[in-house]
C-alpha cells in the first residue's frame, strides 16, 4: 500500500488513492488562514474518511486540563470556570512537548505549559477575557484572545493557574483539532436544455462541458451544497469518485499542520499494522 501523501501545493498526483491503480489527483482551490479547501478527484469516500477521522481526532493539541483556583469571588462556581478555560483553543508548539505516559501527572516542562490568571478587586464591572490569561511559554496562548471568561462586578476578584497538556480529540472534545469534512461532487449530466435551464443553471455560477454541467467555484459548494446536490427535469448526477475536502482550524495549529501531522499519524499506524501482520504470518 502507498502511503497518503502530504496535501500540498496547487497539484498533486498520488498513487492508489481510490483503490486499484488508478492516481488520485489533488488540487487546492482555496486557503486562508484557518481553512483549507481540496479537490480531491479519484478517491473513495472511505480513503478520505479515514483522513478526517485522523486529522479530527488524533492529531495532539494543547489544551487546559487542570486549574488551581485561588481566589473566586465571581457569579461563577469553580467549576464552571474550569470547563471554559479548558475550551478555550490554545495555540501549540507540539515539537516542544510531548503527550504524558500512562500515570504520569502535568507538571514538567516537557509536558506542561502554566497560564496563570490573576484579576484582583476590580474598580468597576470589568470583562475578564481569554487574554488575560499569562502562559510560562509565548508560543501557547490562547488562539483567540477576545473569548469571554467570566465577568466580575466591583471589587470581585479572579486569582488561578492552569496547567495545559498536549491530548487527542477522541479522548476529549477540548482537544479537537477544528472541522474536517468532505463533499461528494456529482458528475452532473444535462438532459435536456430550454430558456427556463438557462435561468436555472446561470452562466456566472456554471460552465458547459459537452453534456456535463459544472460549477465554476467549487468553494462555494462547501456552505451552499444545494449548487451541486441536483436532480430534476434538466439533470441526472451520478457518482464521479470527486470530492471537496475541507479542514478548518480551531486555531491550535494552521491546516496545513493539521494535515501534515494527520498523514504522519495515519502512515505511522500503517506500518504498525504492516508490522504486526508480518509478524504473525512468521509465528
Amino acid at each position: 500500500m502507498s502511503p497518503p501523501s502530504r496535501m500540498e501545493g496547487a497539484e498533486k498526483k498520488v498513487e492508489g488513492g481510490g483503490g486499484g491503480s488508478s492516481a488520485m489527483k489533488i488540487t487546492r482551490i482555496k486557503k486562508t488562514k484557518d481553512k483549507a479547501i481540496f479537490l480531491v478527484e479519484g478517491a473513495s469516500a472511505a480513503y478520505l474518511n479515514t483522513l478526517r477521522r485522523i486529522m479530527q481526532y488524533e492529531v495532539p493539541v494543547m489544551a487546559i486540563e487542570t486549574v488551581t483556583i485561588t481566589k473566586n469571588t465571581s457569579v461563577l462556581y469553580d467549576e464552571i470556570i474550569a470547563h471554559r478555560l479548558g475550551l478555550i483553543p490554545l495555540t501549540t508548539d507540539p515539537a516542544s512537548y510531548r503527550m504524558l505516559k500512562e500515570g504520569e501527572e502535568p507538571g514538567s516542562k516537557a509536558t506542561t505549559a502554566t497560564l496563570t490568571l490573576n484579576v484582583s478587586e476590580v474598580p468597576e464591572p470589568t470583562m475578564v477575557y481569554a487574554r488575560d490569561l499569562k502562559s510560562s511559554d509565548s508560543k501557547i496562548k490562547p488562539a483567540f484572545p477576545d473569548i469571554p471568561i467570566v465577568k466580575l462586578a466591583k471589587g470581585q476578584s479572579i486569582i488561578l493557574e492552569a496547567k495545559a497538556i498536549l491530548g487527542v480529540g477522541k479522548e476529549h472534545a477540548k482537544w479537537n483539532t477544528g472541522l474536517v469534512f468532505y463533499r461528494h461532487i456529482p458528475t452532473l449530466t444535462i438532459k435536456k436544455e430550454d430558456d427556463r435551464f438557462k435561468e436555472r443553471f446561470p452562466t456566472k455560477l456554471y460552465e458547459k462541458k459537452g453534456k456535463t454541467l459544472h460549477l465554476k467555484d467549487l468553494s462555494k459548494a462547501v456552505t451552499q451544497p444545494g449548487l451541486i446536490d441536483i436532480e430534476d427535469d434538466y439533470i441526472e448526477p451520478s457518482p464521479s469518485g470527486n470530492y471537496l475536502f475541507v479542514v478548518e482550524s480551531w486555531g491550535q495549529l494552521s491546516p496545513d499542520d493539521i494535515i501534515h501531522q494527520g498523514i504522519t499519524r495515519l502512515n505511522e499506524e500503517l506500518k504498525a499494522f504492516d508490522d504486526a501482520v508480518k509478524g504473525g504470518l512468521k509465528a
